[in-house]
């Protein structure tokens, strides 16, 4: 059977791992691209892990800086994705947790 602390702890290392890869990806996006493109607008600093619905402005003429902004948006909207479906997976597997803990204790 398994108790309830052992349910929490659980929880918590599912809630850490998601929030660690996400993190990640959203930083190793971050600092590539503030690499390769100075950011005079300060656009990119701007957004961050509550802000992922942002984009950068694409400049009108079709040059390199044009491709890269259309470039990073795509990236965003991937990133944005990807943290929905993280944030969803954490719901669904601390749901699952807890209905499995509550039948255990014999509560559902």
């Amino acid at each position: 059977m398994l108790d309830t602390a052992r349910s929490g702890q659980y929880e918590q290392i599912i809630h850490a791992q998601g929030k660690a890869v996400a993190s990640s990806q959203k930083s190793a996006g971050k600092s590539v691209l503030s690499a390769l493109c100075p950011d005079p607008g300060g656009q990119i600093a701007r957004i961050n892990a509550s802000r992922l619905s942002e984009r950068v402005e694409v400049p009108v003429p079709n040059d390199e800086i044009h491709r890269l902004a259309q470039t990073l948006n795509s990236m965003l909207d991937k990133l944005q994705a990807s943290d929905a479906e993280q944030r969803r997976f954490v719901s669904d597997a601390r749901h699952d947790l807890l209905t499995l803990t509550k039948a255990n204790d014999g509560g559902a």
